[in-house]
């Protein structure tokens, strides 16, 4: 739901708990970064730009993302996940060009590592269903959105 919130809320969850990790990296998905684009920044920032021969395909970018994410603690936010999505199809399906990030969602929920990824969307990302749940490794939480009286206090 639009305005429920979810930007603020990740923004203050980070601002509590960024003692917690080596890395807070926050990227926004509202004008739709190409993934390989954004893998590359990331990697770069994550090994201070030693990387230099990154590899060629998504699949070897996500796999070294996976690296430093076992090797730092770090909190990665990908705000305006929805904006990869498809307007008017079954939620969670990606435009085209974009589904790559659902390969990405799914590494990063089934692989183990140190780090966590923290999503807002007004939809789930398809391969989120099949990771989520009380003992598994990834928590889904949905907001209802504020009363205006809630609201205005923030």
């Amino acid at each position: 739901m639009p305005g429920a919130g979810k930007t603020y809320l990740s923004l203050k969850l980070a601002e509590e708990i960024q003692g917690e990790f080596d890395y807070l990296i926050w990227r926004s998905l509202y004008e739709q970064p190409p993934l390989n684009d954004l893998l590359t920044n990331l990697i770069e920032f994550l090994s201070d730009a030693a990387e230099v021969d990154l590899p060629e395909t998504t699949m070897g970018k996500i796999s070294l993302l996976i690296k430093y994410l076992r090797q730092h603690r770090c909190l990665l936010i990908f705000d305006g996940f929805e904006a990869l999505f498809k307007s008017g199809e079954k939620a969670g399906t990606y435009l085209p060009g974009y589904e790559e990030y659902g390969e990405l969602v799914q590494k990063v929920g089934e692989l183990q590592h140190k780090s966590c990824l923290l999503v807002t969307s007004r939809e789930k990302p398809g391969k989120v269903f099949t990771l989520e749940g009380d003992f598994l490794p990834v928590r889904t939480l949905v907001l209802k959105g504020l009363q205006p009286v809630a609201a205005e206090c923030i």
